[in-house]
């Protein structure tokens, strides 16, 4: 089967999910496409498709949470690693299915992280490593992590720059976090962990 469309978006989607999930149509129906009786049916079957769209999440709300997943993409995220999933991605799901598997993953993934409860007491710590040695945030994490008492769940935000980066740290594991890794070696090179200074 052959189906032209002068555009590659919407059209070819309705085509596509037609083809994948056909309409049953009853005979009466087909016979009478033009009476009253074909009419109401069309218009419940409206009915019934509105009322689905109003269950959906808003669009603001998935705009955000887009939003929020581009920024840990060019934040937080390794490249290299992200690759090596896209390439999965192209060998194993059909083109024009992709799609809608952006979708399903969208729809039923983990939510963008959240900030941690303001009754929790952070410090921004400094950190002399940063992207140029191919860390990200999730390496920082683990580091922390092998500092005793330390979890990932003393850590709040992360951001690296080019040669140092700044991550939150729960107050009272702050100091304990500096007298474990400053002056360390990781990657090649000696790491300096301080407080970090505030601008003035």
């Amino acid at each position: 089967m052959a189906a032209f469309t002068p555009s590659l978006h919407e059209e070819t989607d309705a085509i596509i999910s037609l083809l994948r999930r056909p309409r049953v149509c009853e005979r009466e129906d087909w016979l009478n496409a033009g009476s009253s009786k074909s009419t109401k049916g069309k218009e419940r079957t409206v009915s019934n498709e509105q009322r689905t769209k109003n269950d959906f999440p808003s669009e603001e709300k998935i705009a955000g949470q887009i939003e929020e997943i581009i920024r840990q993409i060019h934040e937080e995220e390794n490249p290299d690693e992200l690759n090596y999933y896209r390439k999965l991605v192209r060998k194993h799901v059909p083109f024009f299915t992709r799609g809608y598997f952006a979708a399903y993953l969208l729809k039923n993934g983990s939510t963008p992280r959240k900030t941690k409860k303001n009754s929790t007491q952070f410090t921004s710590m400094f950190v002399g490593v940063g992207k140029n040695r191919r860390v990200f945030p999730r390496d920082l994490i683990q580091l922390f992590s092998t500092v005793d008492g330390v979890s990932a769940e003393d850590v709040g935000e992360i951001k690296i720059l080019d040669n140092y980066s700044f991550a939150e740290i729960t107050t009272e594991k702050a100091s304990d976090l500096i007298r474990e890794l400053n002056g360390t070696e990781y990657r090649g090179r000696k790491l300096t962990v301080n407080f970090a200074k505030r601008k003035d």
